[in-house]
């Protein structure tokens, strides 16, 4: 076949066998799905290395009861590795799961839903055989079509009466150092 294919011709089909060798990997290790759905956008670093592989972990051991705790500074990397990615992947591997994502308020919870949505709508199909339910899509609430799962976002005060989470991500739940010192909001 080489020989009847120009020196444009092979890069081409080079590059797509490239590109189907990585989607192969971002479908079974979530280190290369972080970096996969980014296409090229994202820079690893050592802390974020050991944060997909302990995300792995939920993905190879699920009957485990996982709980991790991640403490950074902002601009880390840690939300967009955690609750902009990981539902989107987690779904993925558990189509009948349901996940929740929650913020100090509603536009943050409306962002991480909306990058899940859009991670499944992209690259569902192609990597896990699925999709976002077109009866239910929001951006803060989805199903997984033809399955049980899907993902809810929503801010603090908003109400979660009546649902369950297989996985439960609470990020940013104090929006400023005032909240974080106010007996009231702690309380």
């Amino acid at each position: 076949l080489a020989d009847y294919l120009t020196p444009a011709q092979e890069e081409i089909a080079y590059l797509e066998m490239l590109e189907i060798e990585a989607a192969s990997w971002a479908k079974d290790y979530y280190l290369d799905y972080v970096e996969y759905v980014h296409r090229g956008q994202w820079k690893t670093a050592r802390h974020l290395e050991l944060i997909c592989a302990e995300l792995q972990k939920i993905i190879d051991e699920p009957d485990i009861g996982h709980r991790i705790m991640i403490f950074l500074p902002p601009r880390h990397g840690k939300t967009q590795v955690v609750t902009e990615c990981f539902p989107s992947f987690f779904l993925g591997k558990f189509p009948n799961k349901r996940v929740m994502a929650v913020s100090y308020g509603d536009s943050l919870a409306q962002s991480f839903g909306k990058k899940n949505r859009q991670k499944i709508n992209e690259f569902g199909t192609s990597m896990f055989g699925v999709s976002v339910s077109k009866q239910k899509s929001s951006m803060t609430n989805f199903d997984i079509e033809g399955y049980n799962g899907g993902m809810l976002s929503m801010g603090i005060g908003g109400s979660a009466t009546g649902y369950g989470a297989d996985l439960l991500v609470i990020d940013d739940v104090v929006k400023n150092k005032e909240e974080a010192q106010s007996q009231t909001y702690r309380d």
